[in-house]
C-alpha cells in the first residue's frame, strides 16, 4: 500500500469568512466548524452525512445562520426553507420535522424553528417577495399552537399526539416576537398586532405559572418536583421570550449555570438556587441559544463564560476529531453541523458584526475586545452591501488596559456608506456613517 487518495464532494460553498486569533485552539474551533458545515452540505443540508442523512428543521435554522457568517451564499438556505415549506400538512397545521424524506415524522416545535429560519433569511437578505408567499404557512403553524393553549393558564398544553418539549410555550412566544417585524414589513399590520398580543400573553403566563423562587420550572411550578423538574433550557427560553427581563435576566444565569457562579465578579449578586436543584444541561445544539440568552442580558456574563463554554469542543479535538459530534454524551454522529456554534460566536459576537436593519441597511458593531489581546476577522456581508466584507481588527496594549480597534467595510455596491451603530464595552453607544472607523479604548 502506497497511500490513500480521497475525493471530497459537497456543495460548492465559497467560504469568505476568516478569523485570525493567536494560539491553536480557536483556529481549530473555526476550521473544524467550517469542515463540519461543508461536509453537511450536498444537494441539501443534511444532518448528518453518515447517520441520518436528513434535513431537519431545527438543525437547518442553525446551519443557515452559520452559512451566512462564512459565505454570502443563501441558495441552499432558500432551498431548505422551500423544501420544508413543501412538507406542510394543512390538516395538522405543522411541517414535517424533516424534508425531503420518505417517512413522515412530526416534531411540533421544529415548525417554529422553521419560522425562525424564514425570519433570519428576511433579516439578512430582505427579500420581501420570497418571504411574503410563505407567511400563510407561518400563520397556520402558529394557529396550531394557539389551538393548544389552555384557556385558564394561557400556556401551550402538553396534550399532543406528538413528541413535545418542556420549553414549547416560551419558544412559541419567542417565534411570534421575532416574526412581528417581518409581518409589519410586508404590510400585514393586523396580523402583527394579533401576534404581539398572543406573545405577550404567553410570556406573562410563563412568568406567572412556571417560576419557582428565582428559576423557571420544566412544567407548572405548582406541581414541580424540585429534585428533577428544572433544566437550563427553560431558563434560556424564559430570557429569549421576555419572561425574564432586565436585572432578572442578568442574574438568572448565576442560578443555573455553574461556570457563571464561579466568576468572582458575580458572587456578590448570587442567591442560592432552589435547594437540591440540578439543572439538565443543554446539548451542543442548544448551547447556541444559551449564548443568545447571555448576550441578550447585556451584562459581562457572556464574556465571563466565553472561554469555558468551549470545553466540550476542545475535548473532541483532543480525540483527534476533524468534525464535530452530535453531542458530548452519545457521540452518535461525528459530523453534526448544528455543533458549529463557534462560526456564529466568533463573527457575530466576538468580532461584533451584526445587521442593525434588514438587508444590511445599517450595521451594528460591538466588538468584545476583552476576550483576545489580538483579533482579526473578515465577515461576509450580503444584500445591500454585497458583494462585501467587514474587516475587524483590534490589538490590546501589553497591560490589556488599552485597545486599538478598526472596522473597514469593503463593498462592491454603489454606496457611500451606511449607518454604523457602535456599542463600546462600557455600553456607551454612538452612531457613525461611512465605510470605516477606528477608535482607541
Amino acid at each position: 500500500m502506497t497511500g490513500v487518495h480521497v475525493n471530497r464532494t459537497h456543495y460548492p460553498l465559497d467560504v469568505t469568512g476568516e478569523v485570525d486569533i493567536p494560539g491553536l485552539a480557536y483556529e481549530q474551533l473555526w476550521s473544524t466548524s467550517v469542515c463540519t458545515l461543508t461536509n453537511c452540505m450536498h444537494d441539501c443540508y443534511e444532518i448528518c452525512p453518515f447517520y441520518e442523512q436528513l434535513q431537519y428543521a431545527m438543525d437547518v435554522r442553525s446551519l443557515c445562520l452559520f452559512t451566512y457568517y462564512v459565505s454570502r451564499d443563501d441558495r441552499i438556505a432558500r432551498q431548505a426553507i422551500l423544501q420544508l415549506h413543501s412538507s406542510y400538512r394543512a390538516h395538522l397545521g405543522l411541517l414535517a420535522s424533516r424534508s425531503p424524506a420518505s417517512q413522515l415524522q412530526i416534531i411540533p416545535h421544529f415548525s417554529l424553528f422553521w419560522i425562525l429560519t424564514l425570519v433570519d433569511h428576511f433579516e439578512y437578505f430582505r427579500d420581501i417577495s420570497f418571504t411574503r408567499k410563505l407567511i400563510p404557512v407561518c400563520d397556520g403553524i402558529l394557529e396550531y399552537f394557539a389551538g393548544r393553549v389552555d384557556p385558564e393558564l394561557s400556556l401551550v398544553s402538553s396534550e399532543t399526539l406528538f413528541w413535545d418539549f418542556t420549553f414549547t410555550s416560551s419558544l412559541y412566544a419567542h417565534t411570534m416576537q421575532r416574526l412581528l417585524p417581518v409581518v409589519k414589513a410586508i404590510g400585514r399590520q393586523g396580523l402583527a398586532g394579533e401576534f404581539e398580543v398572543r406573545a405577550d400573553t404567553i410570556a406573562r403566563a410563563v412568568k406567572q405559572h412556571c417560576r419557582l423562587g428565582e428559576v423557571f420550572t420544566d412544567g407548572l411550578a405548582s406541581s414541580a418536583d424540585v429534585t428533577r423538574d428544572f433544566s437550563q433550557h427553560n431558563q434560556i427560553w424564559a430570557v429569549l421570550c421576555g419572561a425574564a427581563t432586565g436585572d432578572y435576566s442578568r442574574k438568572l444565569p448565576r442560578q443555573y449555570l455553574p461556570m457563571a457562579q464561579s466568576k468572582p465578579s458575580v458572587k456578590e449578586d448570587l442567591q442560592g438556587p432552589v435547594p437540591a436543584t440540578e439543572f439538565t444541561k443543554p446539548s451542543q445544539a442548544i448551547s447556541f441559544y444559551l449564548l443568545r440568552a447571555l448576550s441578550a442580558a447585556r451584562s459581562t456574563l457572556y464574556d465571563d463564560v466565553f472561554h469555558d463554554m468551549w470545553q466540550p469542543w476542545l475535548d473532541q479535538l483532543s480525540l483527534n476529531l476533524t468534525t464535530w459530534c452530535e453531542n458530548e454524551v452519545t457521540l452518535r454522529s461525528d459530523c453534526h453541523a448544528w455543533s458549529c456554534v463557534p462560526l456564529y460566536e466568533l463573527m457575530a459576537e466576538v468580532a461584533g458584526i451584526r445587521l442593525a436593519e434588514p438587508g444590511w441597511s445599517s450595521v451594528s458593531f460591538r466588538p468584545r475586545t476583552g476576550l483576545f489581546p489580538l483579533f482579526k476577522a473578515v465577515v461576509p456581508l450580503s444584500s445591500k452591501l454585497a458583494p462585501g466584507t467587514a474587516h475587524v481588527v483590534w490589538r490590546l496594549s501589553e497591560g490589556w488596559d488599552k485597545a486599538s480597534v478598526s472596522l473597514r467595510l469593503e463593498t462592491g455596491a454603489a454606496v457611500d456608506g451606511v449607518p454604523i451603530y457602535v456599542t463600546y464595552p462600557d455600553e456607551r453607544q454612538e452612531t457613525k456613517f461611512g465605510l470605516q472607523l477606528g477608535f482607541t479604548l
